[in-house]
């Protein structure tokens, strides 16, 4: 009688470990997917990008849809700008150069958005694409209706935009922001500083990271 009760005790002491055994590892992979996935929603509870009609460097459409990318890297510039936006678009060619030097790039799209819509037309985009050597077809620049833009801008993104037909004195954002799979934005960062683009690899790495648990 006493061999039974030591055969089931020790039976019980087993499960007990295996049980717990399984239940710290299931916590540890949990907090380590939290890490990843950690990335804060930044716009308000149901705030999403709207799925507007915009027109790409190839003339062909576009809309942010949940679903199209992994991520989306979001700036705002136009090609008369004489000094900000060269800059803006150098930054945001090293975020990608970095991305493709890790594997990335193929999860991420880019999208610049023209703030001068009656002048940036396809062909002009196309032609400012080539002039900075930008030739990934994961980075389109978009434009679209002036009504569309201004949305997007303030509505969406919660920048300032004042249009001018004298380039020098047109308003935009500077801030380059990241999107995840459902367009809600997760990732605020200052275009115009360099250091900037180490926080943004680094949030990219998390983000898609998710993808992988």
């Amino acid at each position: 009688m006493k061999k039974w009760v030591v055969i089931v005790f020790t039976l019980v002491l087993l499960g007990s470990a295996v049980l717990l055994i399984y239940l710290l590892f299931r916590g540890i992979n949990y907090w380590n997917k939290s890490k990843v996935v950690g990335l804060p929603v930044k716009s308000p509870p149901g705030h999403y990008i709207h799925p507007y009609r915009l027109l790409t460097h190839d003339s062909t459409e576009f809309k942010f849809e949940p679903g199209i990318a992994k991520g989306i890297l979001v700036g705002f510039f136009f090609t008369r700008c004489p000094h900000v936006c060269p800059v803006l678009t150098a930054n945001m060619k090293r975020v990608s150069e970095r991305l493709k030097s890790i594997g990335l790039d193929t999860g991420i799209l880019i999208v610049f958005i023209s703030v001068d819509p009656e002048y940036d037309r396809p062909h002009v985009l196309r032609k400012y694409r080539e002039f900075h050597g930008i030739y990934d077809d994961n980075w389109v620049f978009v434009t679209g209706s002036p009504d569309t833009i201004e949305l997007l801008s303030k509505e969406d993104f919660f920048a300032p935009l004042q249009f001018s037909a004298r380039p020098e004195e047109a308003l935009h954002t500077t801030l380059f922001y990241l999107l995840d799979d459902s367009l809600r934005i997760r990732g605020i960062y200052r275009g115009m500083d360099s250091t900037h683009v180490d926080s943004i690899v680094r949030d990219v790495r998390m983000l898609l990271g998710a993808f992988s648990q």
